[in-house]
């Protein structure tokens, strides 16, 4: 075991970054869903009874992605502070190289990979599953989500305006119901007695459904108005917006992406082999990246690494969009990207070794 001393204390202080910057990016997602939540249950879109459990499942689905910027961090963090005091000069004086270290942090990621790709491929989609759930029966157990007894509430961005006199105890039923409807330049107005509110499962659009009332169609202003009465009348107030969209694709299972097979399904299915892999990748590209003088300080790199992690991430994205369009081949997909950023590691530890020198190398063109 004392082969492994050097890799066991740097895994020990690699970890404890971790837990350090674990901390505060859990803090700065928490804080900043929870603002979220309150809003949406400000606007009655959810009930308040229900924040921190969707707080808590949305931590569980989005901690694929936390995870390997925190472990690169705290890799960087670590190395960083040996290289600060000194401890990694001692060490290659003792005739340990970068490859130890390489290990050490290789080890260490490809133990977090395995985590994370378990929770990227079956614990995420179910904690988003559920949340979508606990959401969706939220909205369903007060059908007149937003809409509040004498007052006008806006849907569709000002396209839907509806008044309700009163609200039944249950909030199951509504009464004496006014809705105003614009479409291009045309405005119905649609008087009920009573009405409710359902959101069809399959679509997930929300609609008004009205008893016993009165629709009129024409244009302000004209006096040519069409009128029609009616027993029973749906209007749709709110279409699945793209991020409910998003949500029900990020909660299917692995099998379900697989079945599917179109683009969209094969994008998200690379998104998530893309995680366990960004953390492997993330990891041993620490190892370089934490390289300084004593002088330049623990911090010295971590400017450099973040600015490396969103150009790596914002490829990724734009990569698993380009698929999800048809813009680019499934079959290439992300990973040049993954392929790319191998490459880069390559060369970066190539230099930290001392095996590769790029002015050395181009002086010799030169000449």
């Amino acid at each position: 075991m004392q082969r492994f001393i050097i890799e066991r204390y740097i895994i020990k202080e690699a970890l404890q970054n971790f837990l350090a910057v674990v901390a505060v990016l859990l803090l700065i997602y928490l804080s900043n869903r929870f603002v979220r939540y309150l809003a949406d249950a400000a606007a009655g879109e959810i009930d308040s009874g229900v924040i921190f459990q969707l707080l808590m499942l949305k931590l569980t689905a989005n901690s694929v992605i936390l995870l390997p910027l925190a472990l690169y961090l705290g890799i960087l963090l670590a190395l960083g502070r040996l290289y600060r005091d000194s401890e990694i000069i001692a060490l290659q004086a003792g005739g340990i190289g970068i490859g130890r270290l390489v290990r050490a942090a290789g080890f260490l990621s490809v133990l977090f990979a395995v985590v994370i790709g378990a929770m990227s491929m079956y614990v995420a989609p179910l904690a988003s599953q559920q949340a979508e759930e606990l959401t969706q029966q939220a909205k369903n157990d007060s059908d007149v989500t937003g809409l509040r007894p004498g007052r006008f509430k806006e849907f569709s961005g000002g396209d839907r305006i509806i008044y309700v006199r009163d609200v039944s105890p249950t909030k199951a039923n509504l009464t004496d119901v006014f809705v105003q409807m614009r479409r291009d330049d045309a405005l119905d107005i649609v008087y009920a007695r009573s009405g409710r509110q359902y959101i069809e499962a399959r679509s997930g659009d929300r609609f008004m459904v009205l008893n016993d009332g009165y629709r009129y169609e024409g244009r302000p202003g004209d006096a040519d108005f069409t009128v029609h009465t009616f027993e029973t009348h749906g209007v749709r107030i709110k279409k699945k917006t793209e991020q409910a969209v998003r949500q029900r694709l990020e909660a299917m299972s692995m099998a379900e992406l697989l079945d599917e097979g179109d683009f969209t399904h094969l994008a998200e299915l690379q998104w998530r082999i893309s995680m366990p892999l960004s953390a492997i990748v993330l990891g041993i590209l620490a190892v370089p990246l934490a390289k300084t003088s004593p002088r330049g300080g623990k911090y010295g790199r971590l400017f450099t690494a973040v600015l490396i992690y969103f150009v790596y991430s914002n490829f990724l994205s734009i990569a698993q969009k380009a698929v999800e369009r048809g813009e680019l081949s499934p079959s290439i997909g992300v990973w040049p990207v993954h392929f790319v950023m191998a490459i880069a590691i390559a060369i970066t530890l190539l230099i930290a070794s001392g095996r590769l020198d790029p002015v050395a190398s181009l002086r010799r063109v030169k000449s």
